[in-house]
């Protein structure tokens, strides 16, 4: 249960239905949010039964006649099946939710600079997002800024294969690393994703935080296929050797078309550099990881400054790297702006459902047909 600072009855009847992996339902009962046990990822028929009947079991006990829908943009979600006939459905961006959820559990409104840095999330635009930095309040978003695009060849097979995303990273501005990336890597498929690369094919974009942690693991061969969600990742941070502080030299830009750019290609072939000289794997991987909190810190600052906010929130499941979160959180909070973070939920997609209910909230609130965003 999460009690929101909103008016008696503003949140009644709004239903999120989450994401598709990691995903929770959240019903709204006067002020006050409900939010289900975790359900998991729902892409099978079974799945869905399963979240129908929790969602039954919760609007009886409440006593709550659903009177909006909320689901996330994603064209593949099944969660839209939960609806019932004849009550409205609306569509709300994944990193939008992420944020607003980190914000409406620490009770903060008004504006805020959204990090939201996570495995995958479809953007308006179509493309992969994943490294968002979102100027944002609970009705609109705005993107200010991203994490610098990666091609992922073969598509999902670069989720399951890291080093795909390792080689994809490297590609197109330091096409001489390529060939000394993954040693590991069979001859025949390295040439493969090359030739993939090169043609382009099934190769889309994506701005994610997550693969680019699932690069670093296969350049430092910590990780060669990924068995379960997030695999790469957690083996990358607890190669890390938290006690170093050391990072690359590496500068955020500010693109006028494009906003912040945090240049995840650029950490990578310093790291593999650094790898391939003798540099201990741990060593590297805590550099990795310091170098990302240090620009996320500054990216978010300037941020903050540029549009006048006072508050920085972080969300996403990437920030469930300890060493990520507690690095980041404490160059933010040296600087003594107003961090929000995840308290009651977990900053993975856990927490979507109940970001959901909070914008279409503020939506009915300011009267407004859509909830707004804008992507730069």
């Amino acid at each position: 249960m999460c009690q929101p600072e909103w008016p008696e009855g503003s949140v009644h009847g709004i239903v999120g239905l989450g994401g598709i992996m990691k995903s929770t339902l959240t019903v709204g009962r006067l002020s006050t949010c409900y939010v289900s046990h975790y359900l998991g990822t729902l892409d099978t028929i079974p799945a869905m039964d399963n979240a129908a009947e929790v969602l039954r079991h919760m609007l009886s006990v409440l006593g709550v006649s659903p009177q909006l829908f909320v689901c996330d943009e994603h064209p593949h979600g099944l969660g839209a099946s939960l609806v019932q006939q004849g009550i409205p459905l609306i569509c709300v961006q994944h990193h939008h939710a992420h944020a607003v959820a980190c914000m409406a559990e620490n009770h903060h409104h008004g504006k805020a600079i959204g990090v939201v840095f996570d495995g995958l999330g479809l953007g308006p635009d179509g493309s992969i997002w994943g490294g968002e930095f979102l100027l944002v309040d609970r009705l609109s978003y705005q993107r200010i800024g991203h994490c610098a695009t990666m091609p992922m060849p073969g598509g999902d097979a670069a989720t399951l294969y890291p080093g795909r995303m390792a080689l994809g990273a490297l590609f197109s501005r330091f096409a001489d690393r390529v060939k000394m990336a993954c040693p590991w890597m069979d001859d025949a498929e390295k040439q493969g994703v090359i030739e993939l690369l090169e043609k382009g094919v099934n190769v889309p974009e994506t701005s994610s935080m997550g693969r680019l942690f699932d690069a670093c693991a296969a350049l430092l061969d910590v990780n060669r296929k990924r068995s379960y969600q997030g695999q790469p990742a957690i083996e990358l941070e607890a190669m890390a050797d938290g006690e170093v502080d050391s990072f690359y030299p590496v500068m955020d830009t500010f693109d006028p078309s494009r906003g912040f750019i945090l240049d995840g290609p650029q950490i990578l072939a310093l790291a593999l550099d650094d790898f391939l000289a003798g540099t201990e794997r741990s060593i590297v991987a805590a550099r990795f990881h310091n170098t990302i909190a240090q620009l996320t810190a500054a990216i978010s600052l300037k941020a903050a400054e540029m549009y006048h906010v006072d508050a920085i929130c972080l969300s996403g499941g990437c920030f469930q790297n300890r060493l990520l979160y507690e690095k980041t959180l404490l160059l933010l909070e040296k600087k003594r702006i107003k961090t929000l973070v995840h308290r009651l939920f977990s900053p993975g997609d856990e927490c979507i459902s109940f970001g959901q209910v909070m914008i279409a909230a503020e939506r009915n609130i300011k009267g407004d047909d859509d909830v707004s965003c804008h992507t730069g």
